[in-house]
């Protein structure tokens, strides 16, 4: 959209639309990342270091400094569920880096299959798979959903692993060919695994004091 252009790091060559971003104005001339400020833009994308998203395996994208003197993807951040940015003009810096919850980096991404980073889970019933979220994304693989109601400031995040992301679209084509809308499963298959895992909590109010409360507990 017009209102909202994307931008091409000099330096990284990489994309965001201004908004999503952060941007208050486009320069005239090159304009860079924050991850890449104060890199020459005579700097070769192959020969450049990147630097590293705290939260997850993948290099490079769009990074933003958080409070703690680190680096994430904003879309990390966007769905972990003890993280937030406080300033939505700015989209800087992210916050609750250090409230996240220990179990999160005990995890294995079962894409990039490193225990490095911090974990979801699959929102389906009791499933317990872990991925990054940015992993989840780009194998396309992974049904991520988003929910929010119109005028409310909140939004729900709901990522599912590659098995119930397969039942819930064939549920959805389902849905569709009869006209219904479709419900979120709340009941684990039978057979499902019953260890317990992380629980997902309803995701984003938008107020900075609510979402600095949010925690991660340990389901029962």
């Amino acid at each position: 959209f017009e209102e909202n252009p994307i931008l091409y790091c000099e330096v990284c060559d990489t994309a965001v639309h201004q908004i999503c971003y952060g941007i208050a104005t486009i320069p005239e001339g090159d304009w860079v990342c924050r991850a890449c400020t104060g890199v020459s833009t005579r700097t070769t994308h192959k020969s450049l270091e990147p630097r590293a998203c705290c939260l997850c395996t993948v290099p490079r994208g769009a990074l933003k400094p958080t409070s703690c003197g680190k680096w994430c993807h904003l879309f990390c951040s966007n769905w972990l569920p003890e993280t937030y940015v406080p300033d939505a003009a700015a989209q800087e810096p992210v916050e609750g880096i250090e409230d996240l919850a220990p179990a999160r980096f005990q995890m294995t991404c079962t894409v990039c299959r490193t225990r490095d980073g911090a974990c979801i889970q699959c929102s389906h019933g009791k499933c317990i798979a872990s991925v990054h979220p940015m992993c989840a994304f780009l194998t396309g693989q992974h049904r991520m959903e988003e929910r929010g109601v119109p005028g409310e400031e909140w939004c729900e995040y709901l990522s599912y692993c590659v098995k119930h992301s397969k039942i819930r679209n064939e549920s959805t084509r389902a849905s569709h060919s009869h006209g219904n809308k479709l419900e979120a499963p709340q009941v684990a298959e039978e057979g499902e695994e019953q260890e317990p895992g992380l629980e997902r909590g309803q995701r984003r109010h938008q107020m900075q004091e609510e979402q600095g409360q949010r925690q991660v507990q340990e389901r029962k």
